[in-house]
Protein backbone atom coordinates (compact mmCIF):
# COMPACT_ATOMS: atom_id res chain seq x y z
CA UNK A 1 0.00 0.00 0.00
CA UNK A 2 1.30 3.78 -0.69
CA UNK A 3 0.95 6.66 1.18
CA UNK A 4 -1.58 8.26 -0.95
CA UNK A 5 -4.67 6.16 -1.13
CA UNK A 6 -8.40 7.40 -1.83
CA UNK A 7 -10.88 6.83 1.13
CA UNK A 8 -13.61 4.77 0.88
CA UNK A 9 -17.30 6.77 0.11
CA UNK A 10 -18.88 5.17 2.27
CA UNK A 11 -16.80 6.90 4.90
CA UNK A 12 -17.32 9.94 3.53
CA UNK A 13 -20.87 9.40 2.67
CA UNK A 14 -21.47 8.28 6.27
CA UNK A 15 -20.12 11.45 7.61
CA UNK A 16 -22.01 14.03 4.83
CA UNK A 17 -25.10 12.53 6.42
CA UNK A 18 -24.22 13.04 9.85
CA UNK A 19 -22.83 16.34 9.83
CA UNK A 20 -25.39 17.44 7.19
CA UNK A 21 -23.54 18.40 4.40
CA UNK A 22 -23.44 18.11 0.59
CA UNK A 23 -19.32 18.16 0.64
CA UNK A 24 -16.73 18.33 2.61
CA UNK A 25 -13.25 20.64 1.55
CA UNK A 26 -10.78 18.22 0.64
CA UNK A 27 -7.42 20.08 1.37
CA UNK A 28 -5.60 17.10 1.00
CA UNK A 29 -7.93 15.19 -2.31
CA UNK A 30 -6.28 11.87 -3.70
CA UNK A 31 -3.97 12.84 -6.62
CA UNK A 32 -1.57 9.92 -7.65
CA UNK A 33 0.15 12.41 -9.96
CA UNK A 34 0.94 15.44 -6.98
CA UNK A 35 2.76 18.29 -8.49
CA UNK A 36 3.55 20.87 -6.11
CA UNK A 37 4.19 23.38 -8.78
CA UNK A 38 0.72 22.51 -10.18
CA UNK A 39 -1.54 21.74 -7.68
CA UNK A 40 -2.82 23.99 -4.79
CA UNK A 41 -0.44 23.08 -1.09
CA UNK A 42 -3.55 22.24 1.37
CA UNK A 43 -1.06 22.98 4.31
CA UNK A 44 -0.72 26.77 2.76
CA UNK A 45 -4.37 26.97 2.32
CA UNK A 46 -7.66 28.26 3.88
CA UNK A 47 -9.83 25.31 4.94
CA UNK A 48 -13.30 25.08 4.50
CA UNK A 49 -16.11 24.98 6.85
CA UNK A 50 -16.51 21.78 7.13
CA UNK A 51 -13.31 19.74 6.11
CA UNK A 52 -12.02 15.77 5.50
CA UNK A 53 -8.90 15.40 5.15
CA UNK A 54 -6.75 12.02 4.58
CA UNK A 55 -3.38 13.27 4.80
CA UNK A 56 -0.40 11.04 3.89
CA UNK A 57 0.36 8.38 6.40
CA UNK A 58 3.62 9.11 6.93
CA UNK A 59 3.70 12.71 7.25
CA UNK A 60 0.78 13.40 9.22
CA UNK A 61 1.97 15.79 12.09
CA UNK A 62 1.53 19.35 9.45
CA UNK A 63 -1.69 17.78 8.60
CA UNK A 64 -2.56 17.78 12.79
CA UNK A 65 -1.33 20.88 13.42
CA UNK A 66 -3.05 22.53 10.25
CA UNK A 67 -6.43 20.62 11.62
CA UNK A 68 -6.01 22.38 14.80
CA UNK A 69 -5.17 25.56 13.89
CA UNK A 70 -8.78 25.82 11.83
CA UNK A 71 -10.36 24.55 14.13
CA UNK A 72 -9.56 27.23 16.52
CA UNK A 73 -11.26 29.52 13.45
CA UNK A 74 -14.27 27.75 14.47
CA UNK A 75 -14.80 25.41 11.84
CA UNK A 76 -15.18 21.40 12.16
CA UNK A 77 -11.95 19.43 10.78
CA UNK A 78 -12.17 15.64 10.61
CA UNK A 79 -8.58 13.96 10.05
CA UNK A 80 -8.56 10.55 8.57
CA UNK A 81 -5.65 8.39 9.57
CA UNK A 82 -3.93 5.46 10.89
CA UNK A 83 -3.11 4.41 14.46
CA UNK A 84 -0.58 5.37 16.20
CA UNK A 85 -1.55 8.70 14.61
CA UNK A 86 1.40 10.60 16.59
CA UNK A 87 3.98 10.95 19.22
CA UNK A 88 2.99 11.41 22.37
CA UNK A 89 4.13 15.17 23.02
CA UNK A 90 2.69 15.90 19.35
CA UNK A 91 -0.44 14.19 20.34
CA UNK A 92 -0.84 16.14 23.35
CA UNK A 93 -0.56 19.45 22.13
CA UNK A 94 -2.91 19.12 18.81
CA UNK A 95 -5.27 16.44 20.01
CA UNK A 96 -7.02 17.73 23.12
CA UNK A 97 -10.57 19.32 22.32
CA UNK A 98 -11.48 16.68 19.60
CA UNK A 99 -12.88 13.32 19.19
CA UNK A 100 -11.32 10.18 18.29
CA UNK A 101 -13.11 7.31 16.96
CA UNK A 102 -11.10 4.01 16.03
CA UNK A 103 -12.87 1.78 13.67
CA UNK A 104 -12.89 -1.87 14.95
CA UNK A 105 -12.07 -3.58 11.58
CA UNK A 106 -9.60 -3.42 9.13
CA UNK A 107 -10.71 -0.50 5.97
CA UNK A 108 -10.73 -2.14 2.82
CA UNK A 109 -9.03 0.82 0.18
CA UNK A 110 -10.20 1.70 -3.11
CA UNK A 111 -7.98 0.15 -6.12
CA UNK A 112 -6.80 -3.00 -3.44
CA UNK A 113 -8.12 -6.33 -3.34
CA UNK A 114 -7.56 -6.67 0.48
CA UNK A 115 -8.33 -4.96 3.81
CA UNK A 116 -4.97 -3.11 5.22
CA UNK A 117 -4.15 -5.49 8.06
CA UNK A 118 -0.70 -3.43 9.32
CA UNK A 119 -2.73 -0.66 10.96
CA UNK A 120 -5.84 0.37 12.65
CA UNK A 121 -8.01 4.13 11.17
CA UNK A 122 -8.71 6.72 12.97
CA UNK A 123 -11.50 9.80 12.52
CA UNK A 124 -10.01 12.39 14.74
CA UNK A 125 -12.52 15.17 14.63
CA UNK A 126 -12.55 18.89 16.19
CA UNK A 127 -16.30 20.01 16.23
CA UNK A 128 -16.74 23.24 15.41
CA UNK A 129 -17.27 25.79 18.45
CA UNK A 130 -16.71 23.10 20.95
CA UNK A 131 -14.23 20.86 22.63
CA UNK A 132 -14.71 17.01 23.05
CA UNK A 133 -13.24 14.19 24.58
CA UNK A 134 -15.29 11.79 23.07
CA UNK A 135 -13.54 7.95 22.06
CA UNK A 136 -15.29 5.42 20.58
CA UNK A 137 -15.12 2.47 18.48
CA UNK A 138 -16.68 2.76 15.48
CA UNK A 139 -18.24 -1.17 14.24
CA UNK A 140 -18.98 -2.05 10.57
CA UNK A 141 -22.52 -1.86 10.63
CA UNK A 142 -21.89 2.26 11.85
CA UNK A 143 -20.46 3.06 8.07
CA UNK A 144 -20.27 0.69 5.84
CA UNK A 145 -24.55 -0.42 6.08
CA UNK A 146 -25.59 3.58 6.48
Amino acid sequence: MTDSVSTPSYIVDALKREFKVDSFYDPCPFNKNFDPAKHKDGLTTEWGEYTFCNPPYSNSKPWFKKAHEQWLQGKTVILFVKLPFLGRKYAQKYVPGAEIRIFSYKIKFPGYNNRNPRFTNVLVIWHKDKTSNKFSLVEKREYELR
